[in-house]
């Protein structure tokens, strides 16, 4: 059975959000009932880590400005888990990755967001929408593609 699990997020606490409330509650519960959840996110200045919350340093996301977009790394005193899950494509999703792939750890990947959706309100009118759009989905199938299964929410 899986005990200890790696969660790497773009987006967590004090952010408020569907993705970081699920993750910190699915933390909570895990680390109740199963084993450790530890989670890997960008670091901000207001919210304090607890046990097993590992941030890394990170910058002002450019468009997105209430987020932030953390460097892709593996903080070092992360311990090994039994199984990674990224929750998203970006910079902790690739560290993610790149860190299953290298200790030979699978890799689950939870589909939040569709990207090339949340394209056209936010880019100029100049700009050929379709081609950054067809982009986000090339790029968003070569990453879930490199993982191991793929967990996605379904609304009725």
């Amino acid at each position: 059975m899986v005990r200890n699990v790696a969660a790497f997020t773009d987006t967590y606490l004090p952010t408020v959000n569907g993705v970081t409330y699920t993750v910190s509650l699915w933390r909570s519960r895990w680390n109740d009932r199963f084993g450790r959840l530890s989670v890997v996110y960008p670091h901000s200045s207001a919210y304090e880590p607890r046990s097993d919350e590992f941030p890394v340093p990170s910058v002002q996301a450019p468009i997105y400005r209430q987020y932030r977009l953390g460097l892709p790394v593996v903080p070092t005193d992360l311990p090994t888990p039994d199984i990674v899950h990224v929750h998203s494509p970006f910079t902790l999703g690739l560290a993610g990755l790149r860190f299953g792939a290298r200790a030979d750890i699978p890799v689950v990947a939870s589909y939040h967001t569709i990207l090339a959706d949340r394209i056209e309100p936010r880019v100029p009118d100049i700009v050929p929408v379709s081609r950054l759009e067809d982009g986000c989905l090339a790029y968003e199938r070569q990453f879930y593609d490199a993982v191991d299964l793929i967990t996605c929410l379904l609304y009725t």
